[in-house]
């Protein structure tokens, strides 16, 4: 699950990478890509919730790890902690856990109008890697990856912006969510979320976690270092669960053996290798 003003298209290097080892459920959060909602009603984070635990319900998958970044991360503690859903394992990057601007902030925004609101941030992303938005959410700032911000800020247009701010909710981390076992992998030179408050945090509410630092990396951990979040990831998932999940060569593309998590006759007949699109209102859903 992305987070706040983020998609579904901020996991593509990590959906090439664990393609060929799990079957992947990845959701569009409501307002934010290709998920466009014409309804108020849509951005219920209830709702959100709702049809999370149905979509992934109907997986009889054995073992089922969580994985989010920013306020997807607080999404997932939301699931847990309601008893909507459980997972075996979590994985938490950059995670926004609380409210990172106070209620007067949000007033403010929720009151300003969408015009004058439409004009800030046009103008700050004529700045390009100087803007605001792109130095709070990227410390490398590469061209790519600065444009891929940009247009993914275009994409979220600011009365959807509105809608799911006034939505957001925040978990109040109940033993089912403490208990879990749960890494956490954030950057050192994060802007949204500060990296020693939030490690420091986590290892008081979760008795089970494991915290990582990356060095000279932003928000935006899993774009800008995501070879060392997906080996992490990998690694961690690995020696959890004690099996031998097997290796890529990378040369053919082919898999080694073993795959014990890819179970492709149990993915709804789809091939699991391919993607489909499908609208779950509130959600839409990547099928993996």
């Amino acid at each position: 699950i992305h987070g706040f003003g983020g998609c579904m298209e901020q996991w593509s290097n990590q959906t090439k990478y664990f393609v060929h080892f799990f079957d992947q459920l990845y959701f569009e959060l409501p307002g934010h890509g290709e998920n466009q909602p014409s309804e108020r009603k849509s951005f219920s984070m209830d709702l959100v919730l709702q049809n999370i635990e149905s979509e992934c319900s109907a997986y009889k998958h054995k073992s089922k790890i969580g994985i989010a970044h920013s306020y997807g991360c607080a999404v997932l503690s939301l699931l847990v902690e309601r008893q909507l859903y459980s997972f075996d394992f979590l994985v938490f990057c950059a995670p926004c856990l609380f409210c990172p601007i106070s209620e007067f902030a949000k007033t403010i925004v929720l009151r300003t109008p969408n015009w004058i609101v439409n004009v800030i941030r046009l103008l700050d992303r004529i700045g390009g890697p100087r803007s605001l938005f792109i130095q709070r959410c990227l410390n490398n700032k590469r061209n790519e990856l600065t444009q891929c911000m940009i247009n993914w800020s275009k994409s979220f247009n600011t009365n959807n912006l509105k809608l799911f701010l006034s939505a957001l909710k925040w978990p109040f981390f109940k033993e089912s969510v403490v208990s879990t076992p749960i890494v956490v992998v954030h950057g050192t030179d994060d802007m949204i979320c500060c990296c020693d408050r939030t490690l420091k945090l986590c290892k008081n509410l979760f008795s089970n976690s494991e915290c990582i630092a990356v060095k000279n990396c932003g928000h935006q951990i899993m774009l800008e270092y995501d070879e060392l979040v997906n080996a992490l990831i990998f690694e961690r998932i690995r020696n959890r669960f004690n099996v031998e999940i097997g290796t890529i060569d990378f040369c053919t593309n082919e898999l080694l053996p073993k795959c014990p998590f890819k179970k492709k006759e149990k993915w709804l007949d789809t091939d699991s290798f391919g993607s489909i699109f499908y609208n779950f209102l509130p959600m839409k859903v990547k099928r993996i």
